[in-house]
């Protein structure tokens, strides 16, 4: 810094705490700009309580004076092989912050990004990366997807969102392979890119392209068979079994059903049928 005023520590401290968040507590020495009104009022605004060491005790404030300790001997071996600071001072800092810490156990950078950071000697380790695209594929194969082989100078048709002619697959030839799984294609219209789902082997296919993306074609064909269905007369097929007789065919006729009238001696007459 190139100058210790209050708000010019103010300045940093912002730019600390937006990178890692606000801090419970902070401890520091006894020096101007830690003391003053300005600075207290800024850390009261944000919840942050401000602990300072008793005068002329730097024990106090240990973590902070050992971590001078350690950058001051840093950059006094690089003066001395005559190594480049800057870049001494960054090698040790990834080596600190990737070894156990003495207190916590557990490294600076995984305490504060949850993994460790990746260094030279893990290229001798197992690539996680590569397990895991293993797995995928895996995945995508017992899962029974569509696998396409789409290779460069591959015959194909693929997906056309122009709709031109009322086609939804026209034919292409493969270009070139511009992603993991998309493809320049060259089609009739110009180039086009696609993804592998979009994109179907003529080899693969049971039909021609007509047969595959005309469908007026299809649809016009199956109206023609439908009335000329309906324009052919049809015989009727005779039965083997004897035709049955008149008499038979007709239902039996009912016997006559007798109605007496009764008389009560009391009320209203009534009928009463009987068979």
């Amino acid at each position: 810094m190139n100058t210790t005023s209050a708000s010019a520590v103010i300045k940093i401290f912002r730019e600390i705490f937006a990178r890692f968040g606000l801090p419970s507590q902070i401890v520091t020495d006894n020096g101007p700009p830690f003391t003053s009104s300005e600075l207290k009022s800024y850390l009261d605004r944000n919840g942050i309580v401000h602990n300072l060491t008793s005068p002329y005790r730097p024990k106090g404030n240990g973590a902070a004076e050992n971590a001078v300790k350690t950058v001051k001997n840093c950059i006094k071996k690089a003066h001395y092989e005559g190594l480049d600071v800057e870049r001494a001072l960054s090698k040790m800092l990834f080596q600190y912050r990737n070894c156990e810490h003495a207190t916590t156990g557990i490294p600076p950078a995984v305490a504060l990004l949850g993994r460790r950071l990746r260094g030279r000697l893990d290229l001798l380790r197992f690539d996680v990366e590569e397990r895991v695209r293993a797995k995928q594929s895996q995945q995508v194969e017992r899962a029974g997807g569509t696998h396409r082989d789409v290779g460069v100078g591959d015959r194909v048709f693929v997906r056309d969102y122009s709709l031109r002619n009322n086609r939804k697959w026209v034919e292409g030839r493969v270009s070139e392979q511009v992603g993991p799984a998309s493809f320049s294609v060259n089609v009739p219209t110009g180039t086009v890119r696609r993804h592998a789902d979009q994109i179907l082997l003529q080899k693969q296919n049971r039909y021609s392209l007509s047969r595959a993306s005309d469908n007026d074609k299809d649809d016009v064909s199956d109206e023609r068979s439908a009335v000329t269905m309906e324009q052919t007369p049809v015989a009727p097929v005779k039965s083997a079994e004897p035709e049955p007789s008149a008499a038979a065919a007709e239902p039996p006729t009912p016997p006559p059903v007798k109605t007496i009238e009764l008389r009560p001696r009391r009320g209203r007459p009534y009928t009463l049928n009987i068979d």
